[in-house]
């Protein structure tokens, strides 16, 4: 599990207490300092305890393992998103979910059936209850299962056999 951008880290928090190795990446050092800060006030002691990870750092430049994630969790903003679908294309492992609050991924305008555009009310995106829309390259594809009445669009990261190598690693497509 991965938080992109934790803030406070309650995210981070909520996964580790249910079991997961959760980790977060947050730029604003203030933020980062807190998470920090609840993470042990939840008496999960970080750095020592393997269930949390947490890194003050741009995610864009940072090794995140982001291809070993499960779950994706970002709150991002709009102007963000064609270069976290680029990444999730890139490097995300096959089966991974990734989940965006208040906003989505954009993908190719190309696919014959996108999910509704960000620009359209999420009330109208997320009554399709298992759309599956797949978008992508010959090496990942991002299938849109859902948007839910509390604004989470959810996906799923697919690869075709030939694009998984041998321990689950995942040739990266030139972009």
């Amino acid at each position: 599990f991965i938080d992109l951008g934790h803030g406070f880290g309650e995210a981070v928090v909520s996964a580790a207490q249910r079991g997961y190795v959760a980790a977060g990446v947050e730029l604003n050092p203030t933020l980062y300092l807190l998470s920090i800060w609840n993470v042990w006030w939840h008496r999960l002691w970080w750095p020592f305890d393997f269930r949390v990870r947490l890194v003050c750092g741009d995610m864009w430049k940072r090794d995140l393992r982001f291809g070993e994630q499960d779950v994706i969790l970002m709150y991002g903003v709009q102007s963000l998103m064609a270069r976290l679908t680029a990444k999730v294309l890139a490097e995300a492992k096959h089966g991974a979910l990734v989940v965006l609050y208040r906003f989505q991924l954009t993908l190719p305008a190309s696919s014959p059936s996108l999910p509704p555009s960000p620009s359209l009310p999420l009330a109208v995106a997320g009554k399709g209850g298992g759309t599956v829309v797949k978008s992508g390259t010959d090496k990942a594809e991002i299938e849109f299962l859902e948007v839910n009445e509390d604004e989470f669009s959810v996906y799923r990261v697919l690869r075709p056999v030939t694009a998984i190598r041998a321990g689950g690693k995942v040739d990266k497509p030139e972009l």
